[in-house]
């Protein structure tokens, strides 16, 4: 009897079926056991933020709050890597998120304040505008002073220079990205001519997305007041009340910040423009 079992061409079907169906039925306990291992605690629908944080977040912290507090960013409107590891793009992130919920300093650290303003932005469903709204610190006279990587606005400046300055800080330790914030505003990184463009569009000064060759063309030619463009096809940074906002700044000595006190690229092969009445 044995013998015709293993011998009979319909058995031998039936049986390979079977165990067809368990090697499937093994890979999808197998995924399923991945997925409950790896889900983070806390994690939850948009709407539904899950449990409050229980500590300070800052740079270098890890685990799964930071995956929750990753997951908080991109529910309300700034995509952040759910990686739970809090390096320099999330830190950027939550400066981003400050600024937008006006809560002062946009140090990037998470405390009980942002922590509970996070929380129930998501709870909410509150989006972070495109641009965001200047800062109310200011630092006094004409020129812009760098505070922990961020751009202080100077108080003799015209509104729009602090939204401009207010919106490059939003992305300023963002990582570079080719072609990013082309399209489309918000993006995970900006390139060169993203960058800059993003802060002129948060002053209210560009409407729609530009390279770094169309901005050659940008305003009007020469130095403005407060505000000045040095572009080329490849290649576009600017100089904004004083502090230059430029991608070729960013480092990782430097947080990958693209603003600095001075003079990053070369002044020799680009040409000067700057914005009407800036």
């Amino acid at each position: 009897m044995p013998e015709f079992i293993v011998n009979d061409p319909i058995s031998r079907s039936f049986r390979a079926s079977i165990s067809s169906m368990m090697v499937v039925a093994a890979a999808v306990g197998m995924v399923l056991l991945a997925a409950m291992v790896l889900a983070p605690a806390g994690a939850s629908a948009a709407g539904r933020p899950g449990p409050p944080l229980r500590r300070v977040l800052r740079a270098g912290a890890h685990g799964r709050d930071v995956h929750r507090l990753q997951r908080w960013l991109t529910e309300v409107g700034i995509p952040t890597i759910a990686d739970g590891d809090f390096g320099p793009v999330t830190k950027s992130a939550v400066r981003r998120f400050q600024l937008a919920a006006q809560l002062s300093p946009p140090s990037g650290t998470v405390g009980a304040r942002t922590a509970a303003t996070l929380r129930s932005w998501v709870r909410k469903g509150t989006k972070v505008p495109v641009t965001v709204a200047a800062p109310s610190a200011t630092t006094p006279g004409p020129t812009a002073t760098l505070v922990d990587g961020l751009a202080v606005a100077p108080a003799d400046a015209p509104a729009v220079v602090k939204q401009v300055i207010a919106a490059a800080n939003a992305i300023a330790t963002t990582p570079y990205v080719y072609a990013g914030g082309h399209g489309a505003w918000d993006s995970a990184g900006y390139d060169c001519s993203g960058s800059v463009g993003y802060a002129l569009h948060g002053g209210g000064l560009l409407s729609h997305t530009e390279d770094s060759g169309q901005m050659e063309t940008y305003g009007l030619p020469g130095a403005g007041e407060w505000i000045t463009l040095w572009t080329n096809a490849g290649h576009v940074y600017a100089r904004i009340a004083g502090l230059w906002f430029d991608t070729a700044a960013q480092s990782s000595s430097n947080g990958q910040d693209r603003w600095s006190v001075r003079r990053i690229s070369p002044r020799r092969g680009f040409i000067q423009r700057h914005p009407h009445g800036y």
